[in-house]
């Protein structure tokens, strides 16, 4: 899927670093893909965190990234390859 950047909030900032807060039912593994944050790169810095809210299959899933890498176009993004529990 893509993302939807009204799902998207910044929940806190300091230190030079952002929270977002983004519910979607995609996967970790579709969240962490290539250019799935792109369309914020005017947004989003290195270092900023992005805690991911979703439902898969019924069951509630978080997962936590932090954008590693923005050159003005790509936005890169590492963290949890699963679920937090």
């Amino acid at each position: 899927m893509a993302l939807d950047q009204t799902k998207m909030s910044a929940v806190a900032y300091g230190a030079g670093q952002t929270l977002y807060l983004y519910q979607t039912n995609d996967t970790a593994a579709q969240v962490a893909g290539a250019n799935y944050f792109n369309d914020m790169a005017d947004q989003l810095r290195v270092g900023d965190i992005i805690l991911v809210a979703g439902d898969q299959d019924g069951s509630p899933v978080i997962n936590l990234f932090a954008v590693s890498g923005n050159d003005g176009t790509t936005v890169t993004v590492t963290g949890t390859a699963g679920a937090l529990s």
